[in-house]
């Protein structure tokens, strides 16, 4: 569920309407924040007037010598959009906030105005304390961050900027503020930001942080008029990507994106999903195995990729949700994944303790159909200034 535009950009009335008309209001009183209260001291002070609106300029092309860094590298903190379309959600965001706390990160949550600040504030302490967020006044039409999420990247001399990718979702309309958030962050952060002049959206973006991208064909469907090579000169250019590989996104699954299926636990290690044999995706994820498993690390100069593989939860026949144990975040050796299935569960827990992450903890996703934990987080490396 979307909105035409983010909710919280509103007078007070409208926001009051919104959490009295959705089970908002159950989860805020159950959590023993006294949203009404909160509002007025808003207004009285004038907060309510004071949103912060998304502005559109665009960077040049950046200079060689930047480097996408690998989802196992050390992290500073960790983006979430707060997910006030879902107000089921809340408890299950204020948990990955404070795991993301525990595995020694700073959750860093966005949300559209100064009233909604002060509600999240206020629920956050009551049901996550330790997880002492970061928030900000930025603007999002949804929780994908992952995909309209902006890129940190390490520049030649040490520092960071970030690549914004323009980002359009699959049936929907233009998401104006998801994709302004990009260049927000980057003003909120200080640091300069580059506008990639193609359409990528980041659940399409794997890397193993030392020279190679894994993506699926799905970024041709945006870009058609574009070439395999095109896509390769593009990646090096704008984030120092010495090999691209391409592999074609699974028949029917909606979102065409890589990070349901392929994730490197370190350069040299890939984890790939599976499913039983006589599903349809059995083939074609046996394929990307095989062929990564038939590659060297380290953009070809290093010994073969060990490929790791983990079995999808059960879901019904010819059901839409595609419950992935992939689609998980790597959090300082730490890893946050979700939950399906309790015998699945356990036996994702135990491929991912093997590849030695002594921290696995799960958030339970079975209300979404696809996406989960990886799909809604962002991660923000060691080094940015929070």
């Amino acid at each position: 569920m979307t909105s035409s535009r983010p909710l919280g950009l509103a007078d007070h009335e409208a926001i009051v309407w919104q959490i009295e008309n959705s089970i908002l209001a159950k989860v805020l009183a159950d959590a023993h924040v006294d949203y009404a209260a909160l509002l007025r001291s808003c207004e009285q002070t004038g907060a309510l007037d004071k949103e912060i609106k998304p502005v559109s300029h665009y960077g040049s092309r950046p200079s060689a010598g930047f480097r996408l860094p690998g989802e196992h590298e050390p992290l500073a903190g960790v983006l979430l959009s707060w997910p006030i379309n879902y107000p089921s959600r809340w408890e299950r965001h204020a948990e990955l906030a404070d795991q993301v706390r525990v595995a020694g990160a700073k959750p860093v949550i966005l949300v559209p105005s100064a009233a909604w600040q002060a509600l999240v504030d206020a629920y956050l302490k009551a049901r996550a304390p330790a997880a002492q967020p970061k928030i900000l006044q930025i603007a999002t039409d949804d929780v994908w961050i992952r995909d309209f999420g902006p890129h940190f990247v390490k520049t030649p001399e040490g520092g960071h900027a970030i690549i914004a990718t323009p980002y359009v979702p699959i049936a929907q309309n233009y998401q104006k503020y998801d994709n302004n958030a990009q260049i927000e962050l980057a003003r909120a952060f200080n640091l300069p930001f580059y506008r990639f002049p193609l359409i990528v959206e980041g659940g399409n973006l794997v890397t193993d942080g030392a020279g190679t991208l894994v993506m699926t064909d799905a970024v041709l469907h945006y870009n058609p008029e574009l070439t395999p090579s095109d896509l390769s000169a593009a990646f090096k250019g704008w984030f120092g990507i010495d090999r691209l590989l391409l592999f074609p996104a699974l028949k029917g699954e909606l979102t065409g994106h890589i990070d349901m299926i392929v994730k490197f636990a370190d350069p040299s290690r890939v984890l790939v999903a599976d499913v039983p044999k006589g599903h349809p995706w059995k083939d074609d994820l046996n394929y990307i195995a095989q062929k990564l498993g038939e590659t060297r690390a380290h953009a070809g100069t290093g010994a073969l990729y060990a490929v790791h593989r983990i079995m999808m939860a059960p879901t019904q026949a010819h059901s839409p949700r595609v419950w992935s144990y992939i689609n998980s975040l790597t959090v300082n050796d730490s890893i946050i994944m979700p939950l399906f299935d309790e015998a699945s569960d356990a036996a994702a827990i135990g491929v991912y303790r093997k590849l030695g992450f002594s921290h696995v903890v799960g958030i339970d996703y079975r209300d979404f159909p696809l996406g989960s934990v990886h799909c809604q987080t962002k991660e923000i490396p060691e080094g940015v200034a929070l």
